[in-house]
């Protein structure tokens, strides 16, 4: 069984997550900044059955490194939980440490068919649902596909 991440959990930790933030608040159970521009996560490859982001993917500049390093610590069908303010929301725009907007289609690049059939990876697929709209909020509803190894 794999870890349970809450990234960037501020004052919303959750019960049976590792509970991650950048600042020393209660219910942080990891203090960890994650670099804007060279996303790492604390975690090992294949670690992760879940990763939950509540307003957290839109204070990394680098997306593509981001979804790549979640792909790197998730196990083969783990669910990811993105919620983000659309890029047509002033949310995402008036807060300035957001530092990258989604749409809609933002995460088609990872999935099988990729984006006019571009990926940003072998190493892993996606599946997802979206609730939401770019007006407003992203609900992005993720599972991850991993190849068999070989």
């Amino acid at each position: 069984m794999g870890l349970r991440v809450n990234l960037g959990c501020a004052n919303r930790p959750l019960p049976g997550y590792v509970n991650l933030d950048a600042q020393d608040l209660p219910g942080v159970d990891m203090v960890y900044e994650v670099d804007p521009w060279r996303p790492v996560l604390p975690f090992e490859s294949d670690s992760v059955e879940e990763i939950y982001s509540n307003n957290f993917n839109e204070h990394i500049a680098n997306t593509v490194a981001l979804i790549n390093e979640f792909g790197r610590v998730s196990v083969e069908g783990a669910r990811w939980f993105i919620l983000t303010p659309g890029y047509l929301d002033l949310n995402s725009w008036r807060d300035p440490g957001h530092l990258s907007h989604y749409e809609e289609r933002c995460l088609d690049f990872w999935t099988e068919e990729g984006f006019d059939n571009r990926h940003y990876t072998d190493r892993f697929r996606i599946t997802y649902t979206l609730d939401g709209d770019n007006e407003h909020g992203l609900e992005f509803h993720v599972v991850v596909h991993k190849p068999p190894r070989p």
